[in-house]
């Protein structure tokens, strides 16, 4: 959920209720219930331009980037919206939290919120864990 702030009312309303489930289908949907982790946490605004929302997306395992213009009613078409990164290696990222953009580059943290974090927890390492490290990425970015 995405909340938006209106100067001439002094309310807040929703802005975007499904921000942790737009964009293009992911592979890793199918987890988010499970995990309790389908919400969008860690946002960078005007990170190519004005108007721009960069987002991580718990439950997705992924970041995304569109256009605030593009959302309406509190939806965005999939169509719009970008996939910045979902993998590394070949793997699916744990779970994209915060993130912080420097000279081009998007520094991220990838913890495995909504899963086990070790193989001493009772009933072992679990299978949707991906990334063996709870890792801190960086990504060169075109602008």
């Amino acid at each position: 959920m995405i909340w938006k702030y209106d100067l001439s009312t002094g309310l807040v309303n929703e802005f975007l209720p499904n921000a942790g489930v737009i964009g293009p289908p992911s592979p890793q949907a199918d987890d988010i219930a499970a995990r309790k982790q389908g919400g969008p946490n860690g946002m960078i605004w005007g990170w190519s331009g004005d108007g721009d929302l960069l987002l991580c997306q718990h439950g997705q395992r992924r970041i995304v980037n569109f256009k605030v213009s593009d959302v309406s009613n509190g939806a965005t078409p999939a169509e719009k919206v970008t996939v910045v990164a979902d993998m590394f290696e070949g793997k699916p990222l744990n779970s994209p939290n915060d993130m912080m953009l420097v000279d081009n580059k998007l520094f991220f943290t990838d913890p495995p919120f909504g899963l086990k974090y070790t193989n001493d927890v009772a009933g072992g390492m679990d299978l949707r864990k991906k990334q063996t490290d709870d890792a801190f990425y960086v990504l060169s970015l075109v602008l």
